[in-house]
Formats: structure tokens, C-alpha cells, sequence
């Protein structure tokens, strides 16, 4: 592909590279992929957490979360996901679930951590009391 002067991605994204710069290729290809899978893992993601806010409501009408679940930030290839304590056990591993759904032939694994007030703080989902 490089012959004609771009290099498909996985999801048959085009990344130009100029013909002097050819060793930049395989790593177009390869970062690519990797946000292309990020950016439909987020899509996902986002569909899910309005489930899971729907089924908070349905569950709970007269007592909504004061925090629904909802994406709060993305930096690199982690994402901050806030949610109310109450659905802190089940949320993290949902969204796992989600981003781990691919149609690679490989397994590309989410590691879950979660925090109570910052990211400092970060701890193993067993660890949590709540």
C-alpha cells in the first residue's frame, strides 16, 4: 500500500506517509489500530453506561444515584468512569466487558482500578469496601 502513498489500518482507516519517511508505516498501521479500537470501545462504553443508568432507574425510581455512571475523562488509553458508591461494584466490570470486545484474534485485556475521590488514590477492585 505504501506504493501508492498511505497504509491502511485494521479497520481500513488511511494514514499518508510520504515515501521518504516509509519507516514511519508500521507504526501508522499500529497506532491506527489502537485508537480505532479505543474510539469503538468508548462508543461502546458510553451505550452501556445508559443502560446501566436506566436499570438504576427502573430499579430505584424514588431513589435515583447522585452520581449516574458516566464517562468523566480519556487520556491515552485509560478512562476515568464516575458512578454513584452504590453501583461501584458492578460498574467497573461491565465496562471491562465492553472494552474487551473486539474482533481481534488476540485477547486485549482491560485492567479495572477504582478510586474514591482521586486518581491517586487508585486501588485493586478487591479492595473495594463498599
Amino acid at each position: 500500500m505504501l506504493a501508492h502513498g498511505y497504509v491502511e489500518d485494521k479497520y481500513g482507516r488511511r494514514y499518508h506517509v510520504p515515501r521518504e519517511r516509509a519507516y514511519k508505516a508500521v507504526n501508522a498501521v499500529i497506532q491506527g489500530t489502537a485508537a480505532t479500537v479505543l474510539k469503538r470501545a468508548l462508543v461502546r462504553l458510553e451505550f452501556e453506561l445508559g443502560m446501566i443508568r436506566e436499570e438504576m432507574d427502573a430499579v430505584d425510581p424514588l431513589n435515583p444515584p447522585l452520581v449516574p455512571p458516566g464517562m468523566v475523562l480519556n487520556v491515552h488509553d485509560e478512562v476515568a468512569v464516575e458512578c454513584d458508591d452504590r453501583m461501584a461494584p458492578n460498574v467497573p466490570n461491565r465496562c471491562a466487558k465492553i472494552m474487551e470486545c473486539h474482533d481481534f484474534s488476540l485477547p486485549l485485556t482491560v485492567d479495572i482500578s477504582w478510586a474514591p475521590d482521586s486518581w491517586a488514590d487508585k486501588r485493586s477492585p478487591e479492595e473495594f469496601d463498599g
